[in-house]
């Protein structure tokens, strides 16, 4: 039942994203490799890992990982991001840590309706786009 959920979020990922995979074995993660990262980074894309547990969906997102060379458009670091070894897991595989943490997480048996990887998607965007502005002073 489970994976059957995560490939149903997978499926709606796909809707928006041009490239995405997740791990079929264990649903342990799923990663999309377009990512559009907002205004004021100093790209415009980002591959994005998502971090499951085995308890996913009742349970938020674990944890998420972009790019490592991500910043600011004038070059300074995010907070809340952690392209470095500390707390990274990824980091020799190349990930940086993004630190982000939900209030709350209310899954539905309609996907749609409820919490789901496509909301969460649209959660760091926004995460993401608040540090760049609080870092640019805008």
């Amino acid at each position: 039942m489970r994976r059957e959920r995560i490939k149903a979020e997978v499926y709606l990922l796909k809707k928006r994203f041009t490239r995405v995979e997740f791990d079929i074995d264990e649903c342990l993660w799923v990663c999309i490799y377009d990512f559009d990262l907002p205004r004021g980074c100093n790209k415009t894309k980002s591959c994005l890992l998502i971090e499951l547990d085995g308890s996913y969906p009742f349970t938020p997102p674990k944890n998420c990982y972009v790019d490592r060379n991500i910043r600011t458009s004038s070059g300074e670091p995010i907070d809340h991001y952690f392209p470095g070894r500390n707390g990274n897991k990824f980091f020799a595989k190349g990930w940086a840590w993004l630190s982000l943490h939900l209030d709350s997480w209310k899954p539905a048996a309609n996907i749609v309706r409820g919490d789901n990887l496509l909301r969460f998607c649209d959660l760091i965007y926004l995460a993401i786009g608040d540090l760049v502005k609080e870092k640019e002073g805008r």
